[in-house]
């Protein structure tokens, strides 16, 4: 999915930028052409539902029902989000350029109300992969069935604040610890929660100054050459 979801960065340029040109030139036919891979790779499964199979949530795994420990499953919420992301830049898009009548256009209009929706498991937190498993780390750094909310934007307080507090409850349940583009990551659903007083405090926790000497003992903070601590040094936390 590192592609669809590098795609989306397209159409953020331009919303900010509303450089037109750059959409119908540059944008809009990567995109295109990611919708129409995400077409031909979706499958019909579960209820009929439109799914990805074999899927898994980045670096995470559960416990499967006969008790062992898996990784792959189908559908997991990651994948859905950034699907729903690239459908709807493209829908947004044509509209923009007059394309809504495109066959891509068309059937992404009719696979949307087709894919599975976002769940919310037995304790209130939004469910990572598409049946409610056992997490065995609770506490694990990775936040990416928290995508449609932050960078995605299919979830905010006004249009689904259920989701939203499912969302809040998994923060919680993840908890503030983790590396530093972990923690840049968990400032921004802060931020989108309207939770400033939590987002300050990854802030705070972000600009933590780590001895390198003693590195490997913690994760996140930052060096005093400004670079964050991971370890090893990785450029997402200063971006966020």
């Amino acid at each position: 999915m590192g592609g669809p979801w590098l795609a989306t960065h397209l159409w953020e340029h331009y919303s900010f930028t509303l450089d037109k040109q750059f959409l119908e030139k540059t944008a809009y036919p990567l995109l295109e052409g990611s919708a129409s891979f995400l077409l031909d790779w979706l499958i019909e499964g579960h209820r009929e539902y439109l799914e990805t199979n074999p899927s898994t949530s980045p670096e995470h795994y559960f416990i499967a029902p006969d008790g062992k420990k898996a990784c792959v499953s189908y559908s997991t919420t990651m994948d859905m989000s950034i699907i729903r992301e690239v459908f709807s830049a493209v829908l947004l898009s044509a509209d923009i350029l007059g394309k809504s009548d495109t066959n891509v256009v068309q059937r992404i209009k009719k696979a949307l109300p087709n894919l599975p929706p976002v769940k919310v498991a037995r304790d209130g937190t939004i469910m990572e992969w598409a049946q409610d498993f056992q997490d065995p780390e609770v506490h694990h750094r990775h936040v990416s069935h928290l995508f449609g909310l932050y960078p995605g934007h299919s979830m905010s307080l006004e249009q689904t604040p259920d989701l939203c507090k499912a969302v809040a409850n998994s923060l919680y349940k993840r908890g503030d610890e983790g590396p530093g583009w972990s923690t840049s990551w968990k400032m921004a659903l802060w931020a989108h929660l309207h939770n400033s007083e939590h987002a300050y405090k990854m802030i705070l926790q972000l600009i933590t100054l780590v001895d390198p000497k003693h590195e490997v003992s913690r994760e996140g903070g930052l060096y005093s050459n400004l670079f964050t601590a991971h370890p090893p040094f990785q450029i997402d936390a200063n971006f966020g």
